[in-house]
């Protein structure tokens, strides 16, 4: 057990412990991921061009012999129109942002012009106010889009009537408004709104950059052909492709390198990942000949790539079967990604370089990416790391920024927007089958969770981890197929009920939880969310039981959520309803129900305000026989229990009986607790604990019909005008097992 020291004293604690241990997050060892290279996927996209991709995999471009635009997402490709027919004359889609937005030109002549078309309904048709004309500087008559960034913001160019000879005018849209760039040739936008291009007029190809009206020198007789938003620009210069990076990343010093091949760099994604050549992937200093990514027997040769996504999708022509068709060229998409947020900004901090050295010696297996948040003790900074193999328990795997690992400046794991932030990262930087999101800190069913020392020791409350998992839904349209609690006492209705509809099967326990780090042994990526929900429970009550624990966990099915809330708040109006006859009895259950040590001092007791809420419901049907309608909502509750929770496991000491434990616990408080209410917990609708008279209104219109009301009106029953808890709890300490160390005696001679 830990020892009975307040928090700040343990961290202080710790923090001097860390500098013997020399404890720090990964950086530098010596351990490579063995390259595993799966065969690509290649879409056959038809008789088209491909010319842009967003991280969605929609694909916008120019569908050959039928002078129209085209726009491709899951298989169906569409042809452009407006709502009285096609666009007139040719038209070209040349760009498409993350929010459907496409942009590019329609017409022939003079009558050139560039639109803005806004999918607004998702259907892929341009609708009638979903697309606008772009406006013209004054006396240019012809107009061309070309790139639209995230945020809105077009790039393109106006002409004036060929006629007066050729005089071109580089532009960019905002707003609906047209502004001229002078002294440049426009060619790529990134989401800060940075132009990259050309100096005008240069009898040179010289590079340059362009920020908020100021422009800036790239590089002498380099052509730059994208930008990215850290600021790193492929490009030509001297006939081959090449890259100019703001800090030395990716192996290479900062400035401008060449990368190997001949032909222009011609696009790069957040990640790093280079195309060009024609033929070419560059990533972190390797060069692959994307022919070679292709499945045997594929049909597919001269393939010219143009294109590169955020999730290393890449569009272009070639040949398939000798006829000339566009092609998606998608890499191998993990089956899993498994998320860690490790919140180690506290006590618990020499606890998590075991726990990431495992899921390092994990990292190597087909089909699955493991991501982490790690903000360790103190101001020293926080990271997202992509996990690299090793199987050496004892050192860490390379690690370098902008590839595996990236800063994040020092982050509160108990704010709401550091979990949605990380969770949206995940999902974009690692599209998969399945996710599974692991939250590892301290915990306390209704007391939130991830306690951060360095931020005044704030957490994440249960509101608060609600908005953060709505937020990350609603940003990524993803919920997590597994969410594992990882902490103390999360095994509670009320929990599983704040993250509903955010993911699919919960890992919890119903008690104190004591730290452990084999959190995959046994997974494979073959398991199906269920499995794996399974067994990361199994993994944990394994390692439990080898260390001769008292503990609870289980794994739950969220899709039985609905019906075991509906019996549960059953049972609440039944009590209710007979609450001026039964309420000795309740007492009863109450000194004899399971219950799990939320309240100091440790040990279980009688003040402890979590319980069983199978065994409440089995000793209410043992003690009411007499109540036929209670006993039925008892049994129902029993049965709802046995359908949601697909996995459970437990084991008492000495010290602690834990033998009632059935997979979900629920509050049943000692006292009046009005901090139990719908404000803090989405399932406690009907806890008015300033109304009064329910308990004897028997079973008439003011009786209960909620388990937080049935708490309500047992307390006006049987503590009429008694004691009220008004705060909600903190996040309890978790358990660990304590490092000894050892430091050596120094003696003057």
């Amino acid at each position: 057990m830990r020892p009975n020291l307040d928090r700040r004293t343990l961290a202080a604690l710790l923090a001097l412990l860390l500098l013997f241990l020399s404890v720090d997050s990964p950086a530098a060892a010596s351990a490579d991921q063995p390259a595993v290279q799966e065969p690509y996927t290649i879409t056959n996209l038809g008789y088209v061009t491909p010319y842009s991709i967003n991280n969605k995999r929609q694909v916008v471009g120019y569908a050959l012999g039928t002078c129209h635009a085209f726009f491709w997402e899951d298989g169906d490709l569409t042809y452009l129109r407006d709502s009285s027919g096609p666009l007139c004359g040719p038209t070209f889609a040349l760009d498409i942002n993350e929010n459907r937005q496409v942009v590019g030109h329609t017409g022939r002549g003079l009558e050139e012009q560039a639109f803005l078309w806004t999918d607004a309904n998702a259907n892929g048709v341009i609708d009638l106010g979903e697309y606008q004309t772009l406006a013209s500087l004054p006396g240019y008559s012809r107009t061309f889009a070309r790139r639209i960034n995230n945020p809105g913001t077009v790039l393109g160019y106006a002409q004036q009537d060929p006629s007066l000879g050729i005089d071109s005018r580089h532009v960019y849209w905002s707003n609906g408004s047209v502004f001229e760039l002078t002294g440049m040739t426009a060619l790529n936008i990134n989401d800060q709104g940075t132009i990259v291009g050309l100096v005008a007029g240069g009898s040179v190809p010289d590079g340059v950059r362009w920020d908020n009206g100021v422009i800036t020198p790239i590089h002498e007789d380099f052509t730059p052909y994208a930008i990215n938003t850290r600021g790193e620009i492929p490009g030509l210069i001297q006939g081959a492709g090449a890259l100019w990076l703001p800090v030395p990343a990716y192996g290479l010093p900062a400035g401008l390198s060449q990368l190997g091949f001949s032909g222009a760099a011609s696009d790069i994604n957040e990640v790093g990942q280079v195309v060009g050549g024609g033929k070419y992937l560059w990533q972190n200093g390797e060069l692959t000949d994307i022919h070679t990514l292709l499945p045997p027997n594929s049909g597919w040769r001269s393939l010219s790539v143009s294109r590169i996504n955020d999730h290393g999708d890449m569009i272009g022509t070639g040949t398939f079967n000798d006829q000339q068709r566009g092609f998606l060229l998608s890499p191998p998409r993990p089956k899993w990604t498994l998320l860690f947020y490790l919140a180690a900004d506290n006590d618990l901090s020499t606890s998590y370089p075991p726990i990431f050295q495992h899921l390092e010696s994990m990292a190597n297996l087909p089909g699955v990416r493991i991501l982490v948040l790690w903000d360790p003790l103190g101001a020293g900074g926080s990271w997202y790391y992509e996990v690299q193999y090793d199987a050496d328990l004892n050192r860490f795997a390379t690690y370098t920024e902008g590839v595996n690992r990236w800063s994040q400046g020092e982050l509160n794991v108990g704010a709401p927007f550091t979990l949605s932030d990380f969770v949206r990262w995940g999902v974009a930087r690692s599209p998969s089958e399945h996710y599974a999101l692991v939250l590892d800190d301290h915990g306390s069913g209704l007391g939130g969770l991830a306690w951060d020392e360095t931020s005044s020791r704030d957490f994440i409350t249960l509101a608060e981890l609600k908005l953060a998992l709505d937020t990350a839904y609603d940003d990524t349209g993803r919920k997590m197929d597994v969410l594992y609690m990882a902490m103390c006492l999360m095994g509670m209705l009320e929990d599983a009920y704040q993250v509903r509809g955010r993911a699919d099967y919960y890992v919890a326990s119903e008690d104190l939880q004591t730290t452990y780090s084999r959190y995959l042994t046994g997974f494979d990526p073959a398991m199906s969310p269920a499995q794996l929900a399974a067994a990361l429970a199994d993994a944990y009550a394994v390692d439990m039981v080898a260390r001769n624990k008292a503990y609870t966990i289980s794994a739950v099915d969220l899709g039985q959520l609905d019906l075991l809330v509906s019996a549960t708040n059953g049972l609440g109006q039944a009590l209710a309803a007979r609450m001026e006859v039964i309420s000795g009895t309740l007492g009863t259950v109450a000194n004899l129900v399971q219950r799990f040590d939320n309240q100091r001092p440790r040990g279980l007791t009688l003040a402890d305000t979590y319980v069983d809420l199978y065994d409440f419901a089995d000793l209410i049907e043992r003690n009411l026989g007499g109540e036929p309608a209670i006993v039925a909502q008892a049994g129902a509750v029993k049965a709802a229990i046995s359908n949601y929770v697909l996995y459970e496991a437990h084991a008492s000491t000495l010290a602690k009986n834990l033998d009632n434990s059935h997979g979900a616990s629920i509050f049943f408080p000692a006292t009046a607790s009005s901090f139990y209410n719908p404000a803090n917990y989405a399932f406690a609708v009907g806890a008015d604990w300033r109304s009064r008279g329910r308990a004897s209104a028997g079973a008439g219109p003011g009786a209960a019909d909620t388990w937080a009301g049935f708490l309500v009106d047992y307390f006006q029953a049987t503590q009429p005008g008694g004691p009220d808890d008004p705060t909600p709890p903190e996040p309890l300490p978790k358990e660990y097992t304590t490092l000894p160390v050892y430091l050596p005696l120094i003696t003057r001679p």
